[in-house]
């Protein structure tokens, strides 16, 4: 079988820049630390097949400077191609294409048959033990890689001498029967590891010689001798010395491995089964009847587990090394911390608070707060019988101080160490605010980013709680800090416009590409814990997520290195790509255009809370157009009677168009009624077009000629296939325009009639009908994302999603026809063009393809009228980034946020100057569309120098040292310093 498809390369060209060069940590139950930006953007999957080395540009000495991308007249510029391949050339396909079909067909019956064989005897027919020769050789081991070799008992039991969890089988004649070392007489000697084949003078057998021990092969009643000889130690040393754990230190009957609890534990942290899954699937390997009477050690497995756990996390952290012992671990020294994020005196430079303002964003925390109504706990057990065995040494507080706050505190109105609390009554301002105050109480660091869904509330009396908390736990010094609080991205859309604007990622300074939803990436991940947690005592809940919150730090700190260099190669073609989608959007507008919203998003950054005066200025503007109907600018006319003419023409190919359309979509079942309309509506149409044709003959007296010459070819081609000629419907009418006339005269003696001078009056009509389709496809499409926003937000249900569906489904249908409508223009200008020998319009009339019709990113703004409470009363402006054939049912998810920067297609940055007059290049659009050029122009260059910082704090967080830190933070910003403003203060963001 060959499958092979054709090989699909495109090529981009892009602008060599230097390169500047972001990580999340997990934390939990309420507050979250990590680094920089979580977010990253989706780019298209492909293998860059000729990359040059981005970051191996001349810098100035050891900094990177922030540099634009120069324009196409400036000396010196140099671009790159990047042949991208899209899809590899297909190979005939082999039979290791599918393993499992191979396997089911070939070598399934072969499998069952060895296994059959493996039940029995075998190859192994001899009677007497092949190693000494004088016994029945009966027994055989499930565990040893041996073959299946039969061994007599005596000669089993040497074999298994340093084995004593492996488990023997006994040929009785039929099949094999489970046997246990110890019924065959094997002992396990404790005390004399140190010295071979040595034999204990002083052995003393476990109480009642009944010890069992739990392996990762199973639960095993073994013969266990501990050593009575001085020098041994006690009962307890002698098992942890020999690598067995056990469950008590008074007369141990039971332990475990130190194999199965790793064993344990790391399936615990992988696939979240709860101990007694994981012990019960070690007793059914055991025995899978449950009729052999195995001792239940569930409850000694349970406890054996969960000291393990806690061991393990004080050995990590260093706690036995402490002169001062376990004792001595203070609040919040067992976690595991992000390596990438700023900590004083391990990895920032020296002199980290001399550094200048604009550049504290390098030393910044970024916390992140949320609250998991998922890892809900049953009401089982009591902190008086389940009190934990790690309190306050890592994620979550201290429960004693933490519930007398609540308790204090309970009236009053409203991933880091010590961040993580159990919530009482829902999501209490008592509760994060105990948590926000202890995980940065004490801290050094001056500048913190705070993220939290209900931000814009929360904060407002964040600082008078704090002085009524009276607790000097939960006081820092904020006359010295700076703090900046946001809503995370995903969560900003559900606010009104006001929280869309004061606390978006998107219009702040110095985050980078954070999105502020890294809890929920967290949050993900340990759901799943859920399922055993719930029915676990407070204490043994907290250690549980203690021990997975460090897990999960620990699993990102180990794969930082490759998460930092996967960020570096996404953010550096993102900067290059982005800021010549900037130059492109610019190239669009009159300078003083871009004058203009330049000094508005100066004045915004200066005074972030204020409205720009331009936008009220763009709103009366559109108001006046409204009232005035003067909107749209229609195409162009000089007053001549051939251009009425020409112009005509063009209004019934345009109601060729729709009709041929309609008749299209009237499908089998349509009634009378629709066919009815539509044979009145042709009838009109064929009327129209015949006194159009008598007026055009007195132009064009030789198309009376052309159209004789296609009723006699359409009748020649009848003949042949003697069929009678067909009728020509009235949408299929050639109207012989100039632009269909003259390529019949080219290699005649005459034009036809069609003078220059005509032609280029069909030129100029079919340039302003091109642009118009264009302006109605770029408003259909605004509207388009609108009714979709509205849609997302406000309709549910079966009724009224099918009446939205229907509208967007009528709305999409007059984009296709506006596209047609463009789609015949462009192939008369391409005509035209030949004909003029003009090509100036190509550079902004493109070829409308499926792919470009799509809206702008959506923008990170609300609705202009959606209030508290209150639905939008118009239209707002919207920038789905949906294709022409997105189906109305498409998920919401499909569609985007808009929270990150998407390719503008060139159908919004096509350049108007190049067309019309200077003086009505700025009336070409409407108010709306010119206020949405607009906030697409703030988000260019705010999204550039995200990306810029994003690469600067990658580059930052992956020194060691503070030496390597200090000279990876002299970056330069093309930004102005922006001073942060006084002490404490709680800032509006900025756009950047």
């Amino acid at each position: 079988m060959n499958r092979s498809r054709k090989k699909n390369t495109t090529t981009r060209t892009f602008t060599r820049l230097p390169v500047q060069t972001d990580t999340s940590t997990g934390s939990v139950s309420v507050l979250q630390q990590y680094s920089d930006a979580a977010g990253s953007s989706v780019r298209t999957s492909a293998s860059i097949r000729q990359v040059p080395s981005l970051a191996s540009q001349p810098t100035q000495g050891d900094e990177l400077v922030d540099t634009a991308v120069p324009s196409a007249t400036v000396p010196g510029q140099e671009h790159i191609a990047y042949e991208l391949d899209l899809a590899e050339y297909a190979r005939e396909l082999r039979e290791s294409d599918d393993p499992l079909a191979t396997w089911a067909h070939d070598d399934r019956e072969a499998y069952l048959a060895e296994l059959l064989r493996f039940e029995g005897r075998g190859a192994h027919q001899y009677l007497l033990c092949r190693e000494c020769g004088s016994e029945p050789a009966v027994f055989r081991c499930r565990d040893c890689l041996d073959g299946g070799i039969l061994r007599c008992r005596a000669c089993f039991v040497e074999a298994h001498k340093y084995l004593p969890f492996h488990r023997p089988q006994e040929w009785n004649g039929s099949y094999f029967a489970p046997r246990s070392l110890k019924s065959l007489g094997l002992r396990v000697q404790l005390g004399h590891s140190h010295e071979a084949n040595h034999a204990c003078v002083a052995p003393a057998s476990a109480p009642g010689d009944d010890f069992v021990v739990v392996d990762v092969n199973g639960v095993h009643e073994i013969g266990l001798d501990f050593c009575g000889c001085f020098s041994s130690g006690t009962r307890t040393e002698q098992l942890l010395r020999a690598g067995l754990f056990p469950a008590t230190s008074i007369n141990a009957r039971t332990a475990a491995t130190f194999v199965v609890l790793r064993h344990w534990h790391l399936t615990f942290l992988e696939a979240k089964s709860s101990v007694y899954d994981y012990f019960y699937s070690l007793a059914r390997q055991t025995d899978n009847t449950g009729l052999a009477g195995l001792r239940d050690r569930y409850d000694e497995f349970l406890r054996m587990a969960k000291e393990w756990r806690n061991l393990q996390m004080l050995k990590r952290a260093g706690r036995g090394h402490d002169p001062e012992g376990i004792a001595a671990t203070k609040p919040g020294d067992c976690a595991v911390l992000c390596a990438a994020c700023p900590q004083p005196g391990k990895n920032l430079p020296q002199d980290w608070l001399n550094f200048p303002a604009e550049k504290r964003f390098l030393f910044a925390l970024f916390l992140a707060i949320d609250a998991n109504f998922h890892l809900k706990r049953k009401a089982v057990s009591s902190e008086a019988k389940d009190p934990g065995l790690g309190d306050g040494f890592s994620f979550y507080e201290p429960t004693a101080a933490y519930m007398e706050h609540v308790r204090k505190h309970w009236n009053m109105r409203q991933a880091r160490p010590l961040s993580v609390g159990d919530l009482q009554l829902g999501e209490r301002y008592i509760n994060m605010d105990y948590l926000f105050f202890r995980s940065i109480n004490g801290s050094d660091l001056v500048q913190f980013f705070v993220s939290y869904d209900i931000a814009c509330q929360w904060h407002i009396n964040l600082w008078e709680r704090m002085n009524a908390y009276e607790n000097t736990l939960l006081t820092i010094d904020n006359g010295s800090k700076y703090f900046v609080f946001l809503v995370p991205k995903f969560h900003l859309p559900a606010h009104i416009e006001a929280c869309n604007i004061r606390f978006s990622f998107n219009l702040t300074r110095f985050v980078g590409m954070t999105d502020g939803e890294a809890p929920e990436r967290g949050w993900s991940v340990t759901n799943s814990l859920a399922g055993s947690t719930m029915n676990m005592g407070p204490g043994s809940r907290r250690d549980a997520l203690n021990d997975f919150f460090n897990d999960q730090n620990h699993k990102k700190t180990i794969i930082l290195g490759q998460t930092m260099l996967r960020k570096v190669k996404e953010t550096a073609p993102l900067v290059i790509e982005t800021q010549q989608a900037l130059l492109d959007l610019e190239g669009g507008f009159l300078p003083e255009t871009i004058k203009a919203w330049t000094d508005m998003a100066v004045a915004w950054e200066a005074a972030a809370s204020e409205r720009p005066a331009s936008q009220r200025q763009l709103a009366e503007e559109a108001a006046e157009r409204e009232q005035a109907g003067t909107e749209t600018v229609g195409a162009v006319r000089n007053g001549m009677h051939v251009t009425e003419l020409i112009a005509g023409g063009l209004q019934l190919e345009e109601q060729q168009r729709s009709l041929n359309a309609d008749t299209a979509a009237l499908g089998a079942h349509a009634t009378d009624r629709q066919r009815t309309a539509l044979v009145e509506r042709s009838t009109k149409l064929r009327r129209k077009i015949g006194a159009w044709m008598e007026m055009q003959l007195q132009f064009f007296p030789d198309v009376e000629r052309l159209r004789l010459e296609d009723d006699q070819a359409r009748a020649r081609v009848a003949a042949s296939q003697s069929q009678a000629v067909p009728g020509v419907r009235a949408g299929d009418m050639q109207l012989w325009l100039p632009s269909v006339i003259y390529p019949r005269a080219v290699g005649s003696h005459t034009r036809l009639g069609c003078t220059d001078e005509i032609l280029t009056f069909e030129f100029q009509m079919r340039v302003g009908e091109a642009n118009e389709a264009l302006s109605t496809v770029r408003r259909l499409l605004l509207l388009r994302s609108h009714l979709y926003s509205q849609k997302d937000r406000n309709v549910s249900g079966v009724r009224a999603n099918t009446r939205s569906n229907t509208r967007i489904k009528v709305l999409e249908e007059r984009i296709r026809r506006a596209v047609a409508q463009y789609q015949a223009a462009w192939r008369a200008l391409r005509l035209l063009g030949n004909a003029l020998n003009r090509v100036d319009w190509e550079v902004d009339l493109r070829e409308l393809k499926a792919d470009d019709v799509r809206g702008i990113p959506r923008t990170h703004f609300a609705d202009p009228a959606r209030q508290r409470g209150a639905r939008s009363a118009a239209p707002s402006i919207d920038h789905g980034a949906e294709g022409l054939d997105a189906a109305p049912s498409q998920s919401k998810r499909a569609r985007g946020t808009g929270a990150t920067n998407s390719g503008l297609s060139w159908i919004w940055k096509h350049r108007l100057k190049v067309r019309m007059p200077t003086h009505c290049a700025k009336q070409r659009y409407s108010a709306p569309l010119r206020d949405s050029f607009e906030r697409e122009w703030e988000k260019l260059p705010a999204f550039i120098a995200d990306a810029r910082r994003r690469a600067g704090l990658l580059l930052f967080q992956q020194q060691d040292d503070g030496g390597g830190a200090g000279e990876e933070a002299q970056l330069h910003d093309a930004d102005a310093p922006v001073p942060l403003g006084p002490p404490g203060a709680v800032f509006l963001p900025a756009a950047d």
